[in-house]
């Protein structure tokens, strides 16, 4: 809930213009606590559910860019925030898994599905086995594998370098992104159509265009 509050707060920031996510402990999240599982029951299963989804949903839908950098470990509801990012750099050897199966219960795959084809998720939400950052590279599910000693800096190199793209654009083109998730190839084409009409004719698309034409970085200080 205060994750949530946090993401939540930040889409009422003008000071911001890309979002580094990481954690503080041993590794990234290690997930649900074992405890709360052991407590579940069919009468507060869905509120606690509703929680974590609501949380990580609020993640996903951050109006800026969410780079998450990701060490050690994203483990069950862990992997299900590492997906909702948008961006994921990890350290080297990180494991990501799903292993709620092994628990006898059902593993949030539906947003493992962001990250990794079908059979792959079907490997790692039936066996509960979890890849390695390497592993997961090579299948496209995450952006670049570092020294966990440069995993920060690494992080911020690429959030400094995003932020010197036009705001705006960036935050319809996440929404666009987020909406044709599940859209067919028409819509999708027509929801980016949608959102560029939005940029015509404003200061950002001006200064973005003249800058391009006069071989100039842009600058957003209007």
């Amino acid at each position: 809930e205060e994750l949530t509050d946090a993401f939540t707060g930040i889409n009422f920031r003008n000071d911001i213009s890309v979002v580094i996510f990481k954690g503080a402990g041993r590794g990234f999240i290690a997930g649900n606590d074992i405890n709360d599982i052991k407590l579940m029951t069919k009468e507060n299963h869905h509120a606690y559910q509703d929680v974590l989804c609501g949380c990580a949903v609020s993640v996903m839908k951050c109006k800026y860019p969410v780079i998450g950098a990701i060490h050690k470990f994203a483990l069950g509801a862990g992997l299900v925030f590492a997906a909702a990012c948008d961006i994921v750099i990890a350290s080297e050897g990180t494991k990501f898994g799903i292993p709620e199966v092994t628990l006898s219960i059902v593993s949030g795959s539906s947003f493992l599905s962001l990250m990794v084809p079908y059979k792959i998720v079907r490997y790692m939400a039936l066996s509960g086995k979890p890849l390695t950052a390497e592993e997961l590279y090579s299948l496209g599910g995450i952006n670049k594998v570092v020294r966990e000693e440069d995993l920060f800096d690494e992080a911020l190199m690429l959030a400094r370098d995003m932020a010197g793209n036009p705001p705006t654009a960036m935050q319809f083109s996440k929404e666009a992104i987020n909406i044709n998730r599940s859209a067919q190839i028409e819509k999708k084409f027509l929801t980016e159509t949608l959102y560029t009409d939005r940029m015509l004719g404003t200061p950002e698309k001006t200064e973005c265009t003249n800058a391009f034409l006069e071989k100039r970085k842009p600058n957003f200080g209007f």
